[in-house]
């Protein structure tokens, strides 16, 4: 018995940088690429740990030079792209005008979208904060899409959210996912539902359309850049899979949360939620 319980304990010692580099494993696959693992080890296990962490290290510089070859890209093209459109203007009007503007917008908002993301991760491009009305703002929001047809119904008797934001943030976040549900679903027989729910202090958006819905086997990546559940990049579909990312974190950066529940040919649910107590708790430094 005694030999049995100290094979078991040396079989758990022999273990241990095993078990060490599974959790290691969790949180790099976790996007924390700023995880090392720190080990004095001369053995076999000390080598596979050191050649773990130099694995992290160059994953996390690949990553940091593809995030800045788009971000110089992106700064590069705005000049080109001005230039364009002012040029465009003194052609005469006919459809390979409005062809091109069309594609110029397209590359514009790519762009936009590619400086917005980078600027949220930039300590200078933080959130600039004022109180606004949710339910308010919302309403404002979906306006702009109901312009000619009621193509979004906000379906709530709540008149009043207080909530630490930035508005003009917040705007990108819910006119992607506005635009989102009005290019997958059918509004012409259905419009978007968004509801709203607040028990004084935590409240929840949600936004249902009723259109095609998402895969399954695609949901866990639609807040990762560039994924489009439409392989084909078709220009009917649009977007470059920029949006639902931004998106994603601009919530996040407001401490919200945004998760997703989609049923194929019944429609998709994107759920929003923010604790408005922490966001007065929430002090104006994020300038």
């Amino acid at each position: 018995m005694i030999i049995l319980t100290l094979l078991y304990f040396v079989i758990r010692f022999l273990l241990r940088p095993l078990k060490i580099l599974d959790k290691a494993v969790v949180e790099i696959s976790a996007g924390n690429l700023d995880h090392q693992i720190d080990t004095n080890r001369r053995d076999e296990f000390g080598d596979l740990i050191r050649s773990f962490n130099q694995m992290a290290s160059r994953l996390k510089q690949m990553l940091k030079t593809r995030d800045q070859l788009l971000l110089d890209v992106s700064h590069e093209m705005r000049s080109p792209l001005t230039r364009i459109k002012v040029a465009l203007e003194f052609l005469e009007d006919n459809p390979a005008k409005e062809t091109i503007r069309e594609d110029l917008t397209e590359i514009e908002l790519m762009t936009n979208e590619l400086l917005e993301s980078e600027r949220l991760d930039s300590v200078y491009g933080g959130l600039h904060l004022k109180t606004i009305n949710l339910t308010e703002f919302l309403q404002q929001t979906i306006s702009v899409f109901n312009s000619k047809k009621q193509l979004i119904l906000l379906n709530t008797k709540i008149s009043e959210v207080p909530l630490r934001a930035d508005p003009e943030r917040l705007q990108i976040a819910f006119s992607n996912l506005f635009q989102n549900a009005l290019k997958y679903s059918h509004s012409d027989k259905q419009p978007v539902m968004v509801s709203i729910t607040f028990d004084g202090e935590n409240v929840q958006i949600e936004i249902q359309d009723f259109g095609q819905g998402i895969p399954e086997q695609d949901i866990p990546f639609i807040f990762e850049p560039f994924y489009r559940v439409d392989k084909s990049r078709s220009k009917d579909t649009g977007g470059y899979g920029l949006g639902l990312s931004l998106t994603k974190k601009i919530i996040e950066a407001h401490r919200g949360t945004i998760e997703v529940h989609s049923s194929l040919n019944k429609g998709t649910r994107f759920t929003i939620k923010f604790n408005t107590k922490k966001h007065h708790q929430w002090r104006n430094n994020a300038k």
